[in-house]
């Protein structure tokens, strides 16, 4: 249900920032410069807006399953069509075409504690150029309990990533299981 959801706010995000005109300011009605017949056009424009949340219908569709403890989604934005699905307790999963591969893009479990309910791998994001860099980066909690972010870079199978190339970018000390993120 996490995974749906989490998906479900991409969707939205995605759809709702990339239209222009929710970045148009429109006149107030009766404000300088506001005809009946151009409030007319915006009212009806306002009504065929897809993104505008008293015209469109919201559902919950069960598209994939079998994940432990999916956190977050994510497209690598090189044009694969990919998703990338990370698991609290250390592991990155790809789909492609609708199938979970069955290894893990990255599996970093022996460095990852998982145990406290805020706790684990808890974010990835692709570098802007990782169609042709391969690098990405992950947060996670560190065994000794240190808020941590960690470069990686695929390995030569585009599914894979390279566990070898880790370098820790930040670690910072955080005694509590809690706000970790």
């Amino acid at each position: 249900m996490k995974l749906i959801v989490a998906v479900l706010a991409v969707i939205l995000v995605a759809g709702c920032s990339g239209g222009s005109a929710a970045k148009r300011r429109i006149p107030a009605p009766g404000s300088v410069g506001t005809s009946a017949s151009s409030l007319a056009r915006r009212q009806l424009s306002a009504r065929q807006n897809p993104y505008d949340p008293t015209t469109f219908t919201l559902g919950v569709e069960k598209v994939l399953d079998g994940f432990k403890e999916p956190l977050f989604v994510s497209g690598a934005g090189d044009g694969s069509g990919r998703l990338f699905v990370v698991e609290k307790g250390g592991t990155i999963r790809v789909v492609v075409n609708g199938v979970t591969l069955p290894d893990p893009f990255l599996d970093i479990t022996s460095r990852v504690k998982s145990s406290g309910p805020e706790q684990g791998l808890l974010g990835l994001v692709f570098h802007s150029q990782y169609a042709s860099n391969g690098q990405f980066f992950v947060a996670y909690t560190a065994l000794n309990g240190d808020d941590s972010v960690a470069e990686y870079r695929v390995g030569s199978d585009l599914n894979r990533a390279d566990p070898s190339s880790a370098r820790v970018l930040l670690a910072i000390p955080d005694p509590a299981p809690n706000h970790n993120g």
